[in-house]
């Protein structure tokens, strides 16, 4: 219809209203540019909207395992440091409890809990971290990011270098199945190896091996101290920009 007012204007040489006709297709394609954008804009909003709400909501579930975690982590390596203690004879020789000897056991394996948040590696491998329009929470993903790829790093890299005291000196940790009452395990007996600190204490390369592995396991404390602080960053910045106050006390 356009196209032919045009045509017949431009023939009839009516340059008026060649040029109002002209006018009018480029105004109705700007406009229907602009409501395009205010649609995809709306709908970026709308996106960013359920990525920050999902953020929080994985966040506050990380943080709380992470928490748990840490705890576990931080009774056994500060158990193996007392026992470190008794072997390198800075301590009275002492029996060591079953929960200390299944530490020395698993020495060689630190426990390092995760920081991952599903959302976010989805996020990032979609190259949807643009949506967000908070620099400040740009940068705590970004952060949070290359923490959790540290620490996979130094996971492998503890594995590899600690030594598999089990396996090693079998004489002095043998493996043992102890019946444990748990209605959630499915065998009811748990891992256990038993030991004695003195026929320890008389083997020199076992000192050797056992004092490495507590010397990478150490490093396990700085870096969940680490992720602690990255974590509660990111959780910052998600509350403000979802306009979230906790106080005291509260769920997170």
């Amino acid at each position: 219809m356009i196209l032919r007012r045009i045509s017949s204007a431009l023939k009839r040489q009516d340059w008026a209203t060649v040029f109002i006709e002209f006018v009018l297709v480029i105004a109705g394609v700007l406009i229907a540019l602009q409501v395009n954008n205010w649609n995809e804009t709306r709908g970026d909003r709308e996106l960013e909207r359920d990525i920050l709400e999902r953020l929080h909501t994985e966040i506050t579930e990380r943080e709380i395992a992470h928490t748990r975690d840490a705890l576990s982590e931080e009774r056994r390596r500060h158990m193996l440091y007392n026992v470190r203690l008794v072997l390198a004879g800075q301590q009275d020789p002492r029996p060591f409890t079953p929960e200390e000897c299944l530490a020395i056991a698993q020495s060689d394996t630190p426990l390092l809990p995760s920081v991952d948040l599903p959302i976010l590696e989805e996020v990032i491998a979609t190259g949807r971290l643009d949506l967000i329009r908070s620099t400040e929470l740009r940068r705590a993903v970004s952060e949070l990011h290359r923490v959790q790829a540290a620490r996979e790093v130094d996971f492998e890299t503890y594995l590899a270098d600690g030594v598999n005291l089990v396996r090693r000196y079998p004489n002095l940790l043998p493996f043992r199945l102890t019946p444990i009452d748990n209605p959630n395990d499915e065998d009811g007996f748990s891992p256990a190896h038993p030991c004695d600190a003195a026929t320890m204490m008389a083997d020199a390369s076992f000192i050797n091996d056992f004092g490495e592995n507590v010397s990478s396991y150490a490093g396990g404390g700085n870096m969940i101290r680490r992720n602690s602080v990255v974590l509660k960053e990111l959780h910052d910045a998600v509350d403000r920009e979802l306009d979230i106050s906790h106080t005291s006390g509260d769920a997170q």
